[in-house]
């Protein structure tokens, strides 16, 4: 699976002062399209209903931020800090993230559609009640993350790590987690969401303490 790449035009514009720029979006009630944002510190911005359209966030740091009900589409993150920052109910398409920081990032009841996730630390961070449609995360960092009662489709995860993620009520059938480290992660008592997944021998073994077996060498 190849997930759809951002579309962006050939040339962005440099925005200048990025807390000018998203105060006369939320005044004009316009988008933020079409430009760089670079180096920007907002800690504890309020980007809340504002939509993003073909923007390039880079060695941007929005810890704490209230992102609540956004909109972003075609951008790509590149190296920034979203660190407890608060997406819930917002909606993502054709996004990538590059070496980014999530961590406790609270994505809840979101819907992410065709997004790349590459050499991020995504510890703690909160996909509960999501959609993710179209998803490729590699060499990423989701160790504690919550996916519970999530709808996965086309959902790849490759050389991950997954150590004590949540996936209560959500259902990994056809996710091919045998590249990962999946210790400790959750689900339901009778482990329902682990029907139809892949996994190594290894980690059958270690998931075979979720079913109450004992497996001897």
């Amino acid at each position: 699976m190849r997930t759809k790449m951002p579309k962006m035009p050939a040339e962005l514009f440099a925005a200048g002062d990025p807390e000018l720029l998203l105060a006369e979006a939320r005044q004009d009630e316009r988008d933020i399209e079409f430009c760089q944002i670079k180096d920007a510190v907002l800690t504890g911005a309020d980007l809340t209903g504002l939509n993003f359209h073909s923007v390039l966030l880079e060695n941007c740091r929005f810890p704490n931020c209230r992102a609540e009900r956004s909109a972003f589409v075609d951008v790509i993150f590149r190296r920034c800090d979203l660190s407890n920052a608060n997406f819930s109910q917002s909606y993502f398409n054709r996004c990538e993230f590059h070496s980014c920081k999530a961590l406790g990032t609270n994505f809840y009841h979101s819907g992410l559609k065709q997004m790349t996730v590459q050499e991020s630390n995504c510890q703690y961070a909160n996909f509960d009640e999501s959609k993710l449609e179209y998803i490729e995360i590699q060499g990423s960092d989701f160790s504690g993350a919550i996916l519970g009662n999530c709808r996965l489709t086309e959902f790849t995860v490759q050389q991950t790590r997954l150590e004590g993620a949540v996936f209560v009520k959500t259902s990994l059938k056809d996710v091919d987690l045998s590249d990962d480290q999946i210790e400790g992660i959750t689900v339901s008592d009778n482990c329902w969401e682990l029907r139809g997944v892949t996994v190594s021998p290894w980690q059958a073994i270690d998931l075979a303490r979720l079913f109450g077996l004992t497996v001897k060498n």
